[in-house]
């Protein structure tokens, strides 16, 4: 008897080795662009109901930029995937929803599954619930809420949330006005290559909110902002400053 049960542990956990193992190649071929090859690995895998599978074929599945890209069969393994509570097919999910892709745009289901992600720990999708929070989409607006996913998102590193929690400091959404805190976390998102961050933080040196007047790192940062062309107003305010000659010399 007890070599029967050895015989079926060690079975469960060889199947288990295997299953990985062809995930893996699965990601391989996906990595070098033979989608073909990955989906002759992966969809038997699906098929049985491995999440990962699942997940790696939605990927294939949504990416429009190859032959394959079919709306339908993302949608349906990404949500496989995401009810077996995969956090980057929950994401992935969330983002079908409320960016309306395939023309399903419904903010509900988009919150539903942005917030599975985000409880597991996903940054991106803690984020973008703080934004659901925020507008009041497929939710009732609560600053309070939005205060708490993106101050969560933004430690975990996430750009566009420090950027989004730098803004409730510097409005006093949820908090007092504090803009040395909003400043800290505008550098921060900044830094990372945030085009709105690097413009308010261009405004920030610019006019001494939260830290002392400095023209010459107000135009270093309208430069960079400007240059990624994502924030147009730090073209104009570069240009201001140059016309009138302040900090540069």
């Amino acid at each position: 008897m007890k070599r029967i049960l050895l015989f079926v542990i060690l079975s469960f956990f060889m199947g288990i080795i295997s299953v990985n193992a062809q995930c893996e190649k699965g990601k391989k071929y996906i990595e070098s662009k033979e989608y073909v090859k990955a989906m002759d690995v992966l969809s038997p895998l699906a098929e049985k109901g491995d999440q990962e599978a699942q997940f790696l074929l939605g990927e294939i599945y949504s990416n429009e930029e190859i032959t394959l890209f079919d709306f339908d069969k993302a949608l349906k393994w990404y949500k496989l995937s995401a009810e077996q509570g995969d956090e980057e097919a929950q994401l992935c999910l969330g983002n079908f929803y409320c960016f309306g892709d395939g023309g399903v745009q419904d903010f509900k289901e988009a919150f539903k599954w942005y917030s599975k992600s985000a409880k597991q720990g996903d940054a991106r999708a803690q984020c973008r619930l703080g934004n659901l929070y925020y507008e009041g989409k497929g939710i009732v607006r609560n600053y309070s809420e939005a205060f708490k996913w993106y101050q969560l998102s933004a430690k975990q590193g996430d750009s566009h949330a420090q950027f989004c929690y730098g803004d409730m400091f510097f409005l006093g959404h949820s908090v007092e006005k504090d803009y040395k805190e909003a400043f800290k976390w505008y550098r921060l998102a900044a830094e990372q290559g945030h085009a709105g961050a690097q413009k308010y933080l261009g405004d920030m040196y610019s006019y001494g909110y939260g830290v002392s007047t400095d023209l010459t790192k107000a135009i270093k940062w309208y430069t960079v902002a400007a240059k990624q062309g994502a924030a147009a107003n730090a073209q104009y305010c570069l240009g201001d400053l140059y016309r009138s000659g302040s900090g540069v010399s």
